[in-house]
């Protein structure tokens, strides 16, 4: 029996590097360096700066429509990294870049307006027009030493579309090239934030996003910026749905804006859902005394709004009613049904 001829090895001896020989010149940055399942670390929680959104090493996307309120967003963001807060999760006080398409008037004023300190850096316009890809590469690498030398924690990127050398945002091939090289910042320990517009029209959830699918396979967090309820516009909420590779992620949570609290947390969908059910149920009752069944308050749903099921309205007429929303009378059955009305309510 012969004996099987010896695989060739292209790593140093007693190093886990390989040759320098066999590894592309240039601005490639390959690297091939096994690490045993045991040396992978000790599993140590995530490091989140936005609680379910933004961590050290990883890259989220926010999608939003243009003028929806995403940069309002972004600001009030901002202004917790400067002093912390809470927005669909905790924001941490932390050190941020942000790589801005806008000119620096308008973040003078949003920083006067909405507040956030020095410990929010700006870079305004890096390219005049889009770089090519060593020049990107080139770039990538000088601002994760950037990262390492001031201590970021996070940098943001608004909007992608503007500083992306890639001169087809649809061919997947020349986006992932340019995805990759923001391995470079987020290796260097910051939290990565992409601020992307939506496609035209109307699309499916996890399909929001402009351009080739190969962006949102990319990324570790998808967060889809939409608006509440679309056939009003006047109104200010707005819904985070998520597609995450981490379960710390909220699926979907509504955040509202009003101008003395800018954004701030308004519950979950169904809670939300509910608040505006309870909102048109006390307008039907009126502020008479008149009781109504649960089937004449459903048959009362104003026209042009979404009306829920028959079993929806009663389930919130009995949920009100245990809250002291409104008042109940009757036993619940066939002879004596339940009536609700706005009488007995707290004031």
């Amino acid at each position: 029996m012969t004996d099987r001829p010896q695989r060739r090895s292209h790593l140093n001896p007693g190093t886990n590097e390989l040759n320098a020989g066999t590894i592309e010149g240039g601005l490639a940055g390959i690297e091939w360096r096994p690490i045993p399942a045991s040396e992978l670390g000790d599993g140590q929680q995530m490091e989140w700066v936005w609680h379910g959104w933004l961590a050290r090493g990883v890259v989220t996307l926010l999608i939003g429509i243009w003028k929806g309120g995403k940069t309002t967003l972004l600001a009030h963001i901002l202004k917790g990294f400067s002093r912390g807060g809470d927005i669909a999760g905790s924001i941490q006080k932390s050190k941020c870049l942000v790589i801005s398409e806008e000119f620096q008037r308008l973040w003078v004023r949003r920083r006067d307006e909405i507040g956030f300190d020095n410990n929010v850096h700006f870079v305004f316009r890096p390219f005049k027009t889009n770089p090519s890809m060593d020049a990107w590469i080139q770039s990538l690498q000088k601002l994760a030493e950037l990262v390492r030398a001031e201590h970021y924690d996070v940098v943001v990127v608004d909007t992608w579309q503007s500083i992306s050398p890639c001169s087809d945002e649809n061919d997947a091939a020349k986006t992932m090239a340019a995805l990759k090289p923001l391995q470079y910042i987020s290796e260097a320990g910051a939290a990565v934030l992409l601020v992307h517009h939506p496609r035209k029209g109307e699309s499916d959830y996890a399909q929001a996003s402009r351009g080739s699918g190969a962006l949102t396979g990319f990324v570790d967090i998808i967060a889809e910026f939409r608006p509440f309820a679309p056939q009003n516009a006047r109104d200010t909420r707005r819904k985070l749905r998520s597609y995450s590779r981490f379960e710390e992620t909220p699926k979907e949570v509504v955040v509202a804006w009003n101008k003395n609290e800018g954004y701030h947390n308004a519950g979950t969908v169904e809670e939300t859902c509910r608040e505006d059910r309870f909102q048109t149920i006390h307008t039907i009752m009126g502020s008479s005394d008149i009781r109504l069944t649960a089937e004449q308050i459903h048959k009362s749903w104003p026209k042009g709004t979404v009306q829920p099921g028959l079993r929806t309205v009663r389930d919130d007429l009995t949920v009100g009613a245990d809250l002291g929303q409104w008042g109940r009378s009757g036993k619940g059955n066939k002879g004596d049904p339940y009536t609700f009305g706005s009488g007995n309510t707290p004031p």
